[in-house]
């Protein structure tokens, strides 16, 4: 399997998308592609050790769950929907026509710490809340405080 990844301009990764291809294990070897996000739902704990078993279950419930009831769409959101639809052929929102399975900056959600906005930083905390809220996994650290800008008199 081959990975595409489109990459971000801080050192922490909260988000990252692309393409994934592989060949089918049929007799004619198929290519495919499918495009995916990767999405940070917790941060490491401090000793850097990875979550338990407990945590993981309780990830792993929580996602069949979600899929069972049909709410995998409500929960990823509308950008991360958008992203992993893959059209090809016809005209996407905004016009833009797809002739290959194509994951361009202008619709990825990639962020790490530079990127990072109010709105992004929601997306994920809704995101880590659906998944492992109740799981005992640390909480994300966005590294800042959104709050509104001041303005500061100069000179």
């Amino acid at each position: 399997m081959t990975w595409i990844v489109n990459g971000v301009a801080g050192q922490k990764l909260f988000r990252t998308d692309g393409l994934a291809m592989s060949v089918a294990g049929d007799r004619y070897r198929t290519p495919g592609a499918v495009p995916f996000v990767l999405q940070r739902i917790a941060d490491l704990a401090a000793d850097g050790l990875p979550p338990s078993p407990l945590v993981m279950t309780a990830i792993a419930a929580h996602m069949k769950a979600a899929y069972l009831e049909g709410r995998i769409d409500a929960l990823a959101g509308p950008r991360i929907v958008e992203t992993i639809r893959a059209v090809v052929g016809a005209p996407r929102h905004g016009g833009a026509t797809d002739h290959l399975l194509r994951l361009p900056m202008e619709r990825s959600t990639a962020a790490s710490e530079v990127e990072l906005t109010p709105e992004i930083a929601a997306e994920l905390t809704r995101a880590r809340d659906a998944f492992v809220a109740d799981a005992g996994a640390p909480p994300l650290s966005f590294g800042r405080v959104f709050a509104a800008p001041r303005l500061v008199a100069v000179g």
